[in-house]
């Protein structure tokens, strides 16, 4: 079983790269064939097969030859890594699952826009709510901090507001000790990658949503 949830969950993941691309280049992403995005080439069939495919063609388009976007195939692996960590075979699961696929969706806009939708955020902190365990009055408490760490924030410009709302969102579903676990390893992530790659502007969910992965395996 765990082999069919990895698939599907690489067919989720693959379909959740599309949606997102597709709505950040204001295109339509239910109707039309995947194309490369330089040349505009038609995908042939065996050139979506999650995963496999960018294995195969070595991560570079079949005209035009240059470069996907790595994130393409490492969200195809962690959407699969998900379904095979939370198997939608009950409520708990199902929404540990969609909480992790919203905070992907997240991330993949962070990634490519360096902000994502307020809906998102309003959708998994809801969720997030009905995962919890912990009593209303903890809750009501975090989300009193975080407006606080918010008004701070207008002023002294820290870290991004959206950050901010990943933060409650973990801190609501798995608690205090797993989220700050979570953006420890999420900091030295981003500094590893920054030093790497020379950047001195990063998105920040990406290696947050990385780091819960890893915190929940």
């Amino acid at each position: 079983m765990l082999i069919y949830w990895f698939v599907v969950g690489s067919i989720v993941g693959s379909f959740l790269n599309v949606m997102v691309e597709r709505t950040v280049s204001h295109q339509n992403f239910i109707v039309g064939r995947s194309h490369c995005s330089r040349c505009r080439v038609t995908l042939k069939w065996y050139e979506l097969i999650p995963i496999v495919s960018y294995l195969i063609q070595l991560g570079k388009c079949r005209k035009c030859k240059v470069h996907l976007p790595f994130h393409l195939f490492y969200f195809e692996c962690t959407t699969a890594l998900t379904f095979t960590l939370f198997p939608p075979i009950n409520l708990s699961n199902g929404k540990n699952l969609c909480l992790l696929l919203l905070i992907q969706i997240s991330a993949t806009f962070d990634l490519l826009t360096y902000h994502f939708p307020l809906p998102n955020s309003v959708i998994s902190l809801a969720l997030a709510v009905t995962i919890s365990s912990q009593s209303f009055a903890i809750i009501f408490l975090e989300i009193l901090c975080y407006l606080i760490l918010i008004i701070i924030n207008q002023h002294a410009h820290l870290i991004g507001d959206g950050d901010l709302d990943l933060f409650l969102i973990l801190t609501i579903a798995h608690g205090i000790l797993l989220t700050n676990l979570v953006i420890l390893i999420g900091s030295l992530l981003a500094i590893i990658y920054s030093f790497i790659m020379t950047k001195h502007v990063i998105a920040f969910v990406p290696f947050i949503y990385t780091a819960l992965l890893i915190v929940l395996i």
